[in-house]
């Protein structure tokens, strides 16, 4: 007998940092902690300034060129369970790189899958 297996997808809700939040040089967290095991992550710079994304407040990991985004597919073609995933827990940290911000804003969204 087989057993039919499927796999719902989940959408945290974003996280938003405004432009003016990033005027100063330091990491600023990019709001709560994920909440489930992250297959997919969305990160979109809709300000007029390049941006690192880090994973811990302290490393460089990612640059997002101004008005521009990120997605970041972790377990392409994996079933539920089986994989490489962000932990529960992650969050991301975002900088200014090349001068304060104007306009805009930096977002992230966590994508999880679940069981039906």
């Amino acid at each position: 007998m087989s057993t039919l297996q499927a796999i719902r997808v989940g959408v945290e809700p974003m996280r938003v940092v405004g432009f003016a939040a990033l005027a100063g040089a330091a990491y600023v967290s990019m709001g709560t902690k994920s909440l489930h095991p992250t297959h997919q992550v969305s990160i979109q710079n809709s300000t007029d300034s390049y941006v690192y994304i880090s994973l811990d407040g302290v490393t460089d990991h990612f640059m997002i060129p101004e008005y521009s985004g990120f997605f970041w597919d972790i377990t392409t073609n994996k079933s539920f369970g089986v994989g490489f995933y962000l932990p529960i827990g992650t969050r991301f940290w975002v900088k200014q790189i090349n001068g304060a911000p104007t306009e805009g804003e930096v977002s992230a969204t966590f994508i999880y899958g679940a069981d039906i």
